[in-house]
């Protein structure tokens, strides 16, 4: 079976194969970063979430962006991780450092209104977006983040979230995590305390 890539010409193939590069570039980056953290004693988490969304439209990624940073900061960490509401005036500095990757994954067609259609109606087919990332906690909140290992478990931090899987994890996370073919370097956050390793970290101030 011949399969088609709507490549027309060769400088076309090259410009994929760059693309290919970079992602595999910066993806090794982060994995290198990750490997750094584990010799210095963090210890690796996977959480995948995925959210309640309306039937005819589709949270924005920066919308979900908001969804999180509420979960994360205001939620798991001063509830779980730290114990303290306070967290931000005592421990900020002893956060996890946090990988943050969109994916998207395509729904069956909805059935919506639309008077202008023939018929009234339309069927959508929105990106369902969801969130991957690889948690690396320090040895002292490993039990902390540990007792979240389950289904469902970061569904008590935020109404917005539909289902969760938190579990230990290994380095290979981050290329499953990164893994949505459309995925770019602007489609990954990093949050962890300030003066983490990599430029673009989120910092809660």
């Amino acid at each position: 079976m011949q399969v088609s890539t709507g490549i027309k010409n060769e400088d076309e193939l090259s410009c994929l194969h760059r693309v290919d590069v970079r992602k595999d570039q910066w993806i090794r980056e982060l994995t290198r970063w990750m490997a750094q953290l584990e010799n210095d004693g963090y210890k690796l988490f996977s959480m995948s979430l995925t959210y309640i969304s309306p039937k005819d439209s589709d949270h924005s990624p920066q919308f979900l962006s908001e969804i999180f940073n509420n979960l994360y900061w205001h939620q798991l960490l001063p509830k779980k991780i730290f114990m303290n509401k306070k967290w931000l005036k005592k421990r900020k500095g002893d956060q996890p450092i946090l990988l943050l990757f969109v994916e998207r994954h395509q729904e069956k067609g909805i059935k919506t209104y639309n008077p202008t259609m023939a018929g009234g109606f339309q069927y959508s087919f929105p990106d369902r977006l969801h969130h991957h990332a690889i948690v690396a906690v320090r040895q002292e909140h490993e039990s902390a983040m540990g007792s979240l290992c389950a289904k469902d478990s970061l569904r008590e931090f935020s109404p917005w979230v539909l289902t969760s899987d938190v579990q230990p994890a290994d380095l290979g996370w981050i290329e499953y995590a990164a893994k949505d073919k459309d995925l770019s370097s602007d489609d990954y956050e990093i949050y962890g305390p300030e003066g983490s390793s990599f430029e673009r970290t989120k910092i809660q101030t």
